[in-house]
């Protein structure tokens, strides 16, 4: 249950907050495709399941697995 809380709290998070707070995930966005340029900017304003879908990532829950094992293993909170 702990997992699903923490993985709800992530996907409920707009991206900006997340890069703000854990920049370590900037590769993770990269490699999925995720990106900020011209137009693309508003995917910040996006949730990242949202930001997956808007940008075509292969695998989106993949994605969000990579996100939260990289924000939990530096031992952080997602909340």
């Amino acid at each position: 249950m702990e997992k699903r809380k923490r993985k709800a709290k992530l996907e409920n998070r707009k991206l900006y907050h997340l890069i703000r707070q854990y920049p370590q995930i900037l590769p993770i966005l990269d490699r999925y495709g995720i990106s900020f340029c011209a137009g693309c900017y508003l995917t910040l304003t996006k949730t990242p399941k949202e930001a997956a879908a808007f940008h075509a990532a292969p695998d989106a829950e993949k994605f969000l697995r990579d996100l939260s094992r990289v924000i939990l293993k530096k031992g952080l909170k997602t909340y």
